[in-house]
């Protein structure tokens, strides 16, 4: 796999597996049951929006996820990388 490197995780499964939730009134997203232990860090891409993040962060001071760490990836200035600022 190319990204074993960053040592992370990557899941894919079959959307009638998920379940739907509509999402800035127009918009319907697909979510999975997760025990909130198997969660480490949330990394938010570029595009994320700040009503998103907000959403996460209201989610992440809630006990059984405080120990989840979220960051925010931004586009380097002179490089083609991505620059990851700590949000929680």
């Amino acid at each position: 796999m190319s990204w074993k490197y960053e040592q992370e995780y990557r899941l894919f499964i079959a959307p009638q597996l998920c379940y739907n939730k509509s999402y800035n009134n127009n918009n319907t997203l697909l979510f999975i049951k997760l025990i909130p232990e198997s969660l480490v860090q949330i990394d938010l891409g570029v595009f994320c929006s700040k009503e998103l993040e907000s959403s996460i962060k209201e989610l992440l001071n809630k006990n059984e996820y405080s120990h989840i760490k979220l960051f925010r990836a931004n586009l380097a200035q002179k490089e083609f990388k991505f620059d990851y600022v700590k949000i929680k």
